[in-house]
């Protein structure tokens, strides 16, 4: 069983760690306290409630407050209970007498949530049950309270705070379900609900302003009852249904997977988010407790058995403990056993379940409610129980691996490899997380990498060229410098001095700590060392009459005598008006002497065309194929394209509005038009441009 239950979150400035959640009030006058790392019963709680519950902790575990989130007008319902806030003491802090809050019987009766604007403070957020009605409802409240809050202040009552805002109400109606996921800024939540209608939710902000607007978003899934976010706000689960949510903007997503039978009051998330846990009747083995992976593919099939429960028993609330294991209530009415049971290691290869784990058979009163918490605050609790090796420090030459000091199930090294053993390829400190069953240790060790260095032959001045017969001076050179040399000539020297003939090689073996390297060097076969590289300084389209830079470049820093075609000298040729019909090259002499001739290459290919458009001024429709139809000739495409043609009695005699058709042939309804003046309009727009095109005239027919 995991014992360590303090780690500290990182999911946003305004949680603090899972110890706000380390006292749990909940059911007939339970209460237990997970300070040992495990639930243990305390002194009995000064509420009972059904269902719905919530109590909390500061940072230091120390309890707060505690609630059942809201009641019945005892007079209307038969005595019951008409919602109440305790303080750490057991104390009645308020009274909402049945007129306010939300409803014990609410799955989700009520959750606390620290104020962004000031952690030490909390609302309270309630949430109505469905049988709010029960003998009447309350005046003024004909859909009962839906989504309210009340906000305590913790320097009231001499330290043991007060409500100094009550029952403000947020939306209504909604019934059931509650709970909340810091935004991703770390400065507010998202407060999720269900909508007014059975396929809606609601999300509502809490910032450091306040509480905000609500925001409904439709589903065509029916949505109702308890409603769980993973612990990195990236999913919601409500009536069997898991949705994406986006906790940077509030945003419900996509319904991802529609899970089949489970039974959504008894479901949780595990504190890593990796898994999605729920009860579920089998027709064949009775009451299950199963888990779904929602990295797979789809959801639905990954479903995995974990545990077999009773056959007569029914099944409460799962809620996630501040030890990272889950918990929920496991009733069994044929043998009046109560008990709280346990999930262990829920996201480890092999969860297992303890049905018994703590025994609630002195309570009088049948109860299915654990309190309801902010569940990021759980998040990455997978890593609890973490063990920090000492640092280590190793030397290794390149191509060794290195392992973790312990075995585990699954690793995960700082580079995101997932093997056991990886080969580091330089000096750095590398970190492995061991996964074991239901533990994580942490192995450290700083590796200092030997390799064998990437080597060459370099001449030792570097700055000249190779020429033909010349005596060079060879040495290798690489970082860090090698401890001894063999030269292919015998020498064991550090530099040698060769002749630079065409076409011989030189090698050479360079020794290092951790092996040794042979690489060569071939002189080059002529005096040319490299072709001369030409440089433009025009990015856009060339067209002719542009002015242009062509510059040869000097590429090792040598040579080099330049003489242009026209008889300019130097590496630049400065063109203020380019010629397409000249062939521009140069003459250049390079190292050794050498001689050879570039042909900077001009490509006028992409120089943009100017859009042009004419009409005809006559037509001769006989078929000789020239002139006989009227039509707009341009050398671009045409978008908003119009064309209309009237005779000289104003009678439309053709129109068009495709720029591609052949134009008016001279024919109306099958007949010549005679001879005459025709009066045409041209409306038209170049895809390159915004403005319509227009011209108007006219033109002759003649036959």
């Amino acid at each position: 069983m995991l014992c360590v239950f303090c780690l500290f979150l990182c999911f946003g400035g305004s949680l603090v760690a899972q110890n706000e959640a380390l006292i749990w009030h909940f059911g007939d006058s339970v209460a237990v306290s997970f300070a040992s790392g495990s639930p243990e019963r305390i002194a009995p709680s000064s509420m009972t409630s059904p269902e719905g519950c919530a109590s909390i902790c500061d940072a230091n575990g120390q309890l707060l407050y505690y609630t059942n989130g809201g009641g019945r007008i005892s007079d209307q319902s038969g005595g019951q209970n008409p919602g109440m806030i305790w303080d750490r003491n057991g104390d009645l802090l308020y009274d909402m007498m049945g007129t306010e809050g939300g409803g014990f019987s609410a799955r989700q009766s009520s959750i606390f949530i620290p104020d962004p604007a000031a952690p030490s403070n909390y609302y309270l957020f309630t949430m109505e049950e469905e049988e709010f009605d029960i003998g009447g409802s309350v005046p003024g409240q004909p859909e009962g309270r839906g989504l309210s809050y009340f906000y305590l202040d913790q320097s009231l009552n001499g330290g043991l705070g007060g409500v100094s805002l009550a029952d403000q109400r947020v939306f209504t109606p909604s019934f059931e379900g509650l709970a909340a996921t810091p935004n991703v800024n770390g400065e507010g939540y998202w407060i999720i609900i269900n909508g007014a209608e059975e396929n809606e939710l609601v999300v509502v902000p809490l910032t450091t302003a306040g509480v905000g607007l609500p925001q409904v978003f439709p589903f065509t899934q029916n949505l109702g009852g308890s409603i769980k976010i993973s612990p990195d706000g990236q999913w919601i689960a409500v009536a069997g249904n898991l949705i994406a949510f986006d906790p940077t903007n509030g945003q419900p997503g996509a319904v991802v997977a529609e899970l089949e039978e489970v039974n959504f009051l008894t479901s949780s998330f595990t504190p890593d988010s990796r898994y999605y846990y729920s009860a579920k009747g089998n027709f064949v083995l009775g009451r299950t407790i199963v888990r779904y992976d929602l990295s797979a593919s789809p959801i639905g099939d990954s479903e995995e058995l974990i545990g077999i429960l009773s056959e007569t028993g029914i099944s409460g609330q799962m809620q996630i403990g501040p030890n990272g294991n889950l918990y929920f209530l496991d009733t069994d009415l044929a043998a009046d056993d109560f008990q709280l049971a346990e999930i262990e290691c829920p996201s480890a290869d092999l969860p297992t379940i303890t049905p018994d784990l703590v025994d609630l058979n002195d309570t009088d009163e049948l109860f299915f409610g654990l309190p309801n918490y902010v569940d990021a605050i759980f998040r990455d609790l997978g890593t609890e129980d973490t063990t920090f090796l000492e640092p280590s420090s190793r030397e290794i030459c390149r191509g060794e691996s290195i392992s973790p000091r312990l075995p585990g199930l699954a690793y995960q090294w700082s580079t995101g490899d997932t093997s056991f053993s990886i080969q580091p390829r330089n000096s750095a400190t590398y970190v492995v997380t061991i996964t074991g069953a239901c533990t994580v240790t942490i192995d450290s060790q700083f590796v200092s990498v030997d390799r064998i260095p990437d080597a060459n032959i370099f001449r030792t001045l570097a700055a000249e060229p190779f020429c033909i017969g010349e005596e060079v001076d060879m040495t290798v050179y690489s970082t860090p410098l090698p401890d001894s040399v063999i030269w292919s000539t015998g020498s064991r020297e550090d530099t040698i001095t060769t002749i630079s003939t065409p076409g011989d090689t030189l090698s050479v073996v360079a020794y290092y700590a951790c092996g040794d390297t042979t690489f060569s060097f071939g002189y080059p076969d002529t005096n040319v060392t490299v072709s001369a590289e030409i440089f433009y300084d025009i990015e856009e389209p060339l067209c002719p009459g542009d002015s242009i830079n062509i510059e040869i470049l000097e590429p090792n820093g040598f040579f080099m005598d330049v003489v242009w075609f026209d008889g300019t000298t130097g590496p630049l040729l400065r063109i203020p008006s380019v010629d397409s019909s000249l062939t521009y090259s140069a003459t250049v002499t390079g190292d050794c002497d050498t001689v050879f001739q570039v042909f900077p290459v001009l490509d006028f290919s992409n120089c943009p065309v100017e859009c042009m458009a004419i009409a005809p001024d006559l037509i001769s429709p006989n078929n000789d194929g020239r002139n006989d139809r009227f039509r707009l000739f341009t050398n671009c495409e045409l978008d908003d394209y119009q064309m209309l043609i009237y005779n000289r009695w104003g009678q439309e005699v053709y129109s068009s509005t495709n720029p591609l058709d052949n134009g008016w042939d001279g024919t109306r309804n099958g007949e010549d038009q005679p001879f005459g003046t025709y009066i045409y309009m041209l409306r038209y727009r170049f895809p390159d441009r915004e403005e319509i095109e227009k011209i108007d005239g006219q033109f002759s027919l003649i036959r």
